[in-house]
């Protein structure tokens, strides 16, 4: 019994949806005879490494061998949060000098620390959190939201705001057409 390796683990989860940033490591081990090789696969390959970096989500059976062939295995899972989505809907188009809400559509997950807005790359709601407000382009906008959670994962929508260019035209409801010269003409 005193030749079977015991250890604990020490691990991280991926931090943002769909990356790689997990780690799995051997620590406290005692028992067995020294020197100590790891397996973080079931036991397919074996190293010296008693630290495996870069891990996807998933389950990792890690295994220690001591140098007289007795080893211990324990499951470690790695896992990951939700992924983040924000909608702010379809583009639309309003005429010159009218207004639009523009507003995120999606639920706002409550891990969700902080939202920026910017308005054709420059920003215009920083730290004050909002999830609409009421924009008034006069040029052709393309409007973007960025939600952050407390690790900095983060997802982007962005919504354009097109513009008709239309001119008020006041055309007069009363036309005198009496001449002498005959049939009188109006034309807009």
């Amino acid at each position: 019994a005193d030749d079977l390796p015991t250890f604990d683990i020490d691990s991280s989860n991926v931090i943002c949806f769909n990356e790689r940033n997990g780690f799995i490591q051997v620590v406290n081990l005692v028992g067995g005879t020294p020197p100590y090789q790891y397996s973080f696969d079931g036991g397919a390959t074996f190293g010296t490494a008693d630290r495996i970096n870069n891990l996807n989500p998933g389950t990792y059976r890690v295994q220690v061998k001591e140098s007289n062939g007795c080893v211990n295995e324990i499951t470690v899972v790695i896992t990951q949060p939700d992924p983040l989505e924000v909608l702010l809907g379809d583009d639309v188009r309003i005429n010159l000098g009218d207004s639009v809400n523009i507003q995120i559509l999606s639920v706002i997950p409550s891990r969700i620390t902080r939202i920026e807005w910017t308005a054709n790359g420059q920003n215009i709601f920083v730290g004050q959190n909002l999830t609409s407000f009421i924009a008034k382009p006069e040029v052709e906008t393309v409007y973007t939201v960025t939600i952050y959670d407390a690790n900095g994962c983060s997802a982007t929508a962005d919504i354009k705001v097109s513009i008709n260019k239309v001119r008020v035209l006041e055309i007069p409801n009363i036309i005198y057409s009496q001449s002498n010269k005959g049939n009188q003409s109006f034309v807009v």
